[in-house]
Formats: structure tokens, C-alpha cells, sequence
């Protein structure tokens, strides 16, 4: 399970006043960038593939670390087997354009899987200019920023045309399709890259960078009669679901009034690198606690004095992780602070015993938004196992069994109203955590009964939303139409399609018809007298379906198909 969001960023370059922010996506859109695929075969044509198949604004695959943000850019990198060049990405012209008077520097943030060049280019007035990256890519699979160089050409003015290749390897492209997400496209004046640092998420069974002090604990802030160890300790996560899956935690032993406690308890500590309030201004901490009462933050040691804020939301929840939130955003605030307090109870009316407080994850970023738990509700189609014989409604059950009931499906068996739609919803993950499971047959792991046996892949989910519907045919698979056998023989795209479905045969079809989830034909073709011909999808609702295909001879084939 990935963990969210368990970093408390320090962004160490300052970006100036003047920053320009060319695209950042946060709007469903490429913003002020109009782009023009390049270097990607057949796929650079706008009139036979739009440039959605190519680039589309996606939700961030991996919000934590370097870039929390929402959405991002995704760009399906063609390799050399369909057309593509080292020089894939795009071209895209800029409004307002790009001003290099004051700042040289541009910062795009890239996540993919392998480490090669990347270039970025600028077209205007003063001519063309292209640069390699400043400083070697160092990481796959997490984001990076990959600085560009512009300052030593002497450049100044305006530039309308950028124009980013993420994956310039010569000589030799690789073959297949490989996807990079880009996002952030920064011009500023500083050369260095964003980093950050994976602290206070306390998986390493330490406290990181922060030091902690006790303090509105009596007697225990006096570390010469009591170590900090009794206070507060790196302990396992007491309960592993909402927002908060993580393995280890901060446990505080909170003092009540009978042994001195004050409505100020928690720890005060230095941050080595310190905070950097310059961009970032909203402070969250994920809390458990079995009491609903005001918490408070405190800042200290930087150029705006001492700052305290209570939380932003009320409390919500008892006994459950809840992400808390502090407001500084009002205090025109900016600048590095040495000093962070945390004070997760502050009680007035502080009772007396001992009550045991969880943290975690304690970040700083410039999101208002409270991470909240997420539901998913799991709709598996079961006609084609029913088809075939190895499924009754009326003596067999389905469950699901993944790594977050520890594959055991036990207590979540679906259920069903119409005998071929089976569905559960199971409240408590995170938003953006990656889920791994199988759905079963009589909670059977038997190479019969359970999904993809015999060590094949399980079913990978990142949950997006708080709300979210997974819809799947029981094994992705129904008998005589054998999806993976006809990928060869039949293309259809776009996939996702809007309106119109271009489908390319290398053998005549007697029949097309649309199925939806649950079997029942929405659209068909008969006969159709070209192995290519295009489907109208205009009128059909969004979601997701299955085409069944029949040649001449009867066989049969599937290809699953998503109507947006």
C-alpha cells in the first residue's frame, strides 16, 4: 500500500517574486500551452490520431514527496516500432509567452521509469534554442525537477513557442510504449532543483530532522528525570486504515492535570533543514486520539517572529486518523523558521489520567485541502462464468481478497440483485493508495475458482476520489471470446473513445455488437463490408463496455472499451 503524502517538504531553492509558472495542469487542462505532438510516427498527425491519444491531464499516479499536486500531464511516449524519434514530446505555444529578461532558469517536474536526456527548446524573435538538462537525471519512478540552462546564451525577451522532449535517447530508441508524466513548468531565475526530504513520516523507527523536547507535561519535560522516550515513542500503526496506512506512528503518553500536564502539551523542536514558509504555508499532521479537542501549532525562529495557529477543521473523528490542518496563509508569512511545536489537545479543561495520542505525517505544503478516507465500491460481472457453468447464483459466492484485508475474503463477499452483477463497498482506504487484489469463487484459491492463477499478476487499483466505482468482469476473460487471442486481428481506437470508434480488421466480420456491463447489447453492425469501418458512439452513455466480434467462420472475440 503507498503511503500518502509522508513528507514534510522544505523546498531548499527559493524561487523569486517574479516566477512564472507556464503550465501546472491543476485545472483539468494544458492552461496557456496549446500542444502539438512531435516526434511520435504517425501519432504527430492531428488528422489521424488527436492529440489526446497522445498527451491527456491525468490525476498525479504518485502524490507525495516532490509534487503533491492533483493532476499532471501524461505523455504515451511512441518507441521506434511505431514511428517514434529520440525528439518525442511536444511543441506548444505560450500565452503569456515566455519572458527570459530576468529569469534563465526552466523547472519541469518528470516521473518515468528510466533514466536517459531530456531537452527542452525555445522558439522566438531571437531564434531557436534548445538545451539539454542541467544536471543528470538521478531517480526513476518518482518525480524529479530537471532544470534547464538558458542563462549562458545571453538571452533576453519574450519566447511564444516551448517545446519539451522528456526521452532523448539516441541512438537506439527503445521499441513498445512507454509512459512519462510531466508536470510544473517553471521559469524562474534559480539554477538549482527542487529537492525534498522524507522526514517526520517516522517509518524509519526515528523522529528524522526533528528533535523532540516535551513541554506542558510536568515533570517529564524535565529530561533528567524522565527521557523523552516516556513521552513519546515510534511505535506500529493501532489501526492501519483511512488515511493512514502507514506501519509506524508517534505515540504521546499525554499527561493529565493530576500529574501536571498543561492544555499546551505535546513537543516543541528544532528543524534541521528548517521550514520554508517562502511557498508553503498550510502545515498538516495526521492525529488519532480518543477525545475531540482544539489542537494548536506554533512556529518559531524566522524572520516573522513567533506565529500560533489552531486548526483550521473542527475534530471530526474519535479513535480514527484524521488529517489535521494549520492555517499560516494569513500571515504574510514567508522566509525559513527554525523551531516547530505541535500541541495536539488542547484542552482548557484538561481531565486528569493518562491518554495515549498518535501522529503522523506531518507535512508542509500549500494545500487547504484535508486528506479524507476513500470508498470503493467493487462490481464484478459474473455472466460468462455463469455462461459456461462455473458459477451459481443460487449455491456459489464471490468474494475479494486483497493486501488490505490480508488476502482474506472472509468477510467481504459481494452481493448481488440481478445474479450477474456482484458488488461490495468497502469503506476506509486512502486516497491515491495503490491496492493489490483477486476476486474469488466460494473464497477459494483453487486455479477453478480464484481469478489469474497460478501466480499470474493480481488486480492493481489507485484509488482516486473519495468516492470511486471499480467495474471488472470476473478473470477479465469470457469463454469463446478470448480477448488477448484477438489483439492481433482486430484494432479499435481511440481508447477511451468520444464519439467515433475506428475499427481495423484483418478478416471480415459477420457481426459487431456493444455490450455493456451487464450483457446486455447496446449497439451492433451486421455485415459491415470493409475490415475498416468507424462506429458512431455519439448517443451511447460514458462508462465501460465490451466489444464482441464475429467473423465469417464464428469465432469470437472481446476488446474492452471505455466511452467518455
Amino acid at each position: 500500500m503507498k503511503k500518502l503524502a509522508l513528507v514534510l517538504i522544505f523546498l531548499l531553492s527559493v524561487y523569486t517574486s517574479h516566477t512564472q509558472v507556464i503550465a501546472n495542469f491543476e485545472d483539468g487542462k494544458t492552461g496557456p500551452l496549446t500542444l502539438h505532438v512531435m516526434g511520435c510516427g504517425v501519432w504527430d498527425s492531428v488528422l489521424i490520431h488527436p492529440v489526446s491519444e497522445t498527451f491527456q491531464v491525468v490525476d498525479n499516479p504518485l502524490c507525495s514527496g516532490l509534487n503533491t499536486s492533483r493532476k499532471v500531464l501524461l505523455f504515451h511516449r511512441r518507441g521506434s516500432d511505431q514511428g517514434g524519434m529520440p525528439w518525442g514530446g511536444f511543441w506548444a505555444t505560450v500565452d503569456p509567452q515566455i519572458d527570459l529578461s530576468v529569469n534563465k532558469y526552466i523547472h519541469v517536474k518528470v516521473l518515468k521509469t528510466r533514466i536517459t536526456p531530456l531537452r527542452c527548446k525555445l522558439e522566438g524573435p531571437n531564434g531557436s534554442l534548445e538545451q539539454k538538462n542541467l544536471y543528470t537525471q538521478t531517480i526513476t519512478s518518482n518525480w524529479e525537477d530537471i532544470v534547464f540552462n538558458f542563462d549562458t546564451l545571453s538571452l533576453t525577451g519574450s519566447y511564444p513557442v516551448i517545446a519539451f522532449m522528456p526521452d532523448y535517447e539516441e541512438p537506439q530508441l527503445q521499441t513498445g510504449l512507454l509512459q512519462i508524466y510531466i508536470d510544473d513548468i517553471i521559469l524562474s531565475n534559480d539554477p538549482n532543483p527542487i529537492r525534498t526530504n522524507i522526514i517526520c513520516d517516522f517509518e524509519g523507527g526515528t523522529t528524522g530532522p526533528l528533535n523532540l523536547h516535551v513541554m506542558g507535561c510536568g515533570d517529564w519535560d524535565d529530561v533528567k528525570l524522565h527521557p523523552v522516550s516516556e513521552t513519546f515513542s515510534i511505535v506500529d500503526n493501532p489501526s492501519k486504515t483511512g488515511v493512514n496506512q502507514s506501519k509506524k506512528v508517534l505515540k504521546f503518553n499525554r499527561r493529565g492535570s493530576d500529574q501536571g500536564g498543561k492544555p499546551w502539551g505535546g513537543f516543541w523542536s528544532n528543524a534541521n533543514p528548517n521550514l520554508d514558509f517562502t511557498n508553503n504555508r498550510y502545515i498538516h499532521c495526521k492525529v488519532l486520539k480518543p477525545k475531540i479537542s482544539r489542537m494548536r501549532s506554533r512556529i518559531e525562529g524566522g524572520p516573522g517572529g513567533p506565529l500560533e495557529q489552531i486548526n483550521m477543521f473542527p475534530q471530526e473523528n474519535q479513535d480514527a486518523w484524521e488529517d489535521i490542518v494549520f492555517k499560516f496563509d494569513t500571515l504574510n508569512i514567508s522566509g525559513l523558521y527554525s523551531i516547530f511545536s505541535l500541541m495536539p489537545d488542547y484542552d482548557e479543561q484538561l481531565p486528569s489520567g493518562l491518554v495515549e495520542i498518535y501522529l503522523d505525517d506531518i507535512i508542509l505544503n500549500n494545500d487547504t485541502t484535508r486528506i479524507r478516507p476513500a470508498a470503493v465500491t467493487f462490481n464484478v460481472n459474473m455472466t460468462a462464468y455463469r455462461a459456461i457453468g462455473k458459477f451459481n447464483p443460487q449455491s456459489d459466492f464471490v468474494d475479494i481478497a486483497g493486501n488490505f484485508n490480508g488476502w482474506n475474503g472472509d468477510n467481504f463477499h459481494l452481493t448481488s440483485t440481478n445474479d450477474s452483477i456482484y458488488s461490495i463497498t468497502i469503506p476506509n482506504f486512502s486516497i491515491n493508495a495503490t491496492i493489490e487484489f483477486k476476486f474469488r469463487i466460494n473464497g477459494s484459491w483453487a486455479a477453478e475458482t480464484c481469478e489469474f492463477p497460478d501466480g499470474r499478476p493480481n488486480r492493481k487499483y489507485t484509488i482516486p476520489e473519495p468516492s470511486n466505482i471499480y467495474n471488472a468482469w470476473y478473470n477479465d476473460q469470457v469463454l469463446g471470446f478470448k480477448e488477448l487471442e484477438g489483439m492481433g486481428m482486430i484494432d479499435i481506437f481511440p481508447n477511451p473513445v468520444q464519439t467515433l470508434l475506428k475499427v481495423k480488421s484483418t478478416t471480415l466480420l459477420k457481426e459487431v455488437i456493444l455490450l455493456n456491463l451487464i450483457n446486455e447489447p447496446v449497439l451492433s453492425i451486421n455485415n459491415p463490408s470493409s475490415k475498416e469501418f468507424a462506429m458512431d458512439f455519439s448517443g451511447i452513455s460514458d462508462g465501460i463496455y465490451f466489444i464482441l466480434f464475429r467473423d465469417l467462420k464464428g469465432k469470437e472475440y472481446v476488446r474492452k472499451l471505455v466511452k467518455r
